[in-house]
Formats: structure tokens, sequence, C-alpha cells
């Protein structure tokens, strides 16, 4: 039986506004994204997690709406129990 998780991780941010050195500094001072995401492990490393948002009846190998986050950027995770 897969386990299912809830994961706090931090996300990557891009801009696409044209801006000066301070204006840079300011953004980043913003910049951390914090994201909350819930799952079932289908695969996991040193690197990375795999989850997936949805899973085939009876916990079978058919999985959809899969996200990778990779380790260093996980603050927190947590095994559900059901």
């Amino acid at each position: 039986m897969r386990k299912i998780v809830y994961i706090e991780w931090v996300d990557a941010l891009s801009e696409d506004n044209w801006y000066s050195e301070e204006d840079i500094d300011e953004w980043l001072k913003n910049g951390e994204e914090s994201c909350r995401s819930i799952g079932w492990v289908v695969k996991e490393n040193k690197k990375y997690i795999v989850i997936a948002s949805l899973i085939g009846k009876e916990d079978t190998d058919s999985v959809s709406l899969l996200m990778k986050i990779p380790k260093p950027l996980i603050k927190k995770i947590k095994i559900i129990k059901l």
C-alpha cells in the first residue's frame, strides 16, 4: 500500500519585469514562495520525492497528476494515516 504524505516545500520563482539592482533586492526579500501538497508517494530517493494526486483503484500501478519535489526544497514532510 502506498503511503500518503503532506509536504511543505519552497517553490522556485521567476519574474518577467525589468528591475534595477535595488528592485532586485526588494524582490528577493519577498521572494520565498511556500507551497503545500498532499499525495501518494510513487518514487523517492536521496534527491527527490515524487507524489501522485490520483491513483488507480485498489492501489494499482496506475497514477496521474505527478509532482517531483527536490529534497533540498522540502521544509516539512508528514505521513498521513487513514
